[in-house]
């Protein structure tokens, strides 16, 4: 693959579980020589996890002993002296190869470390302020909650508190999103490049 080694990444959302578990969802914009190396690379891969699974599926069938990652590896090294599957030692490891040369600019790049008393604080000292979007609608939510609560089990009326309700959390979740939403287009646009997005 010639030069060029970089892809182009953005990140799309943020999502929260009530674990407080986050998950990232990027997508890459390769150009064709990368995309054509990235598909060398991941049949190769099939090709490597397909043999294995076979070979031990063949050693527990004949009632051998289970086949080792270390035996596996020697397997495939083997593997790839013979003419078949010599084309599996032509596959580099790592796919993004960069040539020696004069290191390209980068974008200035900003690191965000998530707190309690403040939303997030920024590498360069910036403090932003949590929103509690909770906290603004908590007099609302409680009333509704309180309603909800006052009504006949399987009611219509019963049904149409507990919509209030979610919508009030609704409500909320949305401003939360659009917040996180946000802050990330402003910090993109000032930083260029958010650690671990780029």
């Amino acid at each position: 693959m010639s030069g060029n080694a970089h892809v182009t990444v953005f990140r799309d959302e943020i999502e929260y579980n009530s674990d407080m578990q986050l998950r990232y969802n990027y997508r890459l914009y390769p150009t064709p020589g990368q995309r054509a190396a990235l598909a060398r690379a991941f049949g190769c891969a099939r090709v490597v996890f397909n043999d294995g699974l076979r070979a031990r599926q063949e050693a527990r069938a004949a009632g051998r002993p289970y086949l080792t990652d270390g035996e596996l590896s020697a397997r495939l090294t083997a593997a790839k002296a013979t003419p078949e599957r010599a084309w599996l030692g032509e596959v580099s490891a790592f796919v993004v190869k960069t040539e020696p040369g004069p290191v390209p600019e980068t974008e200035p790049q900003v690191g965000i470390d998530l707190g309690l008393t403040h939303f997030a604080v920024l590498s360069d000292g910036r403090k932003i302020g949590s929103p509690r979007f909770l906290r603004r609608a908590e007099k609302k939510l409680r009333r509704a909650q309180r309603s909800l609560s006052r009504k006949q089990e399987d009611s219509r009326n019963r049904e149409r508190a507990r919509i209030k309700v979610a919508r009030v959390h609704a409500a909320v979740a949305d401003a939360r999103r659009e917040f996180h939403h946000r802050l990330a287009l402003a910090q993109r646009g000032e930083a260029g490049t958010l650690p671990g997005a780029a």
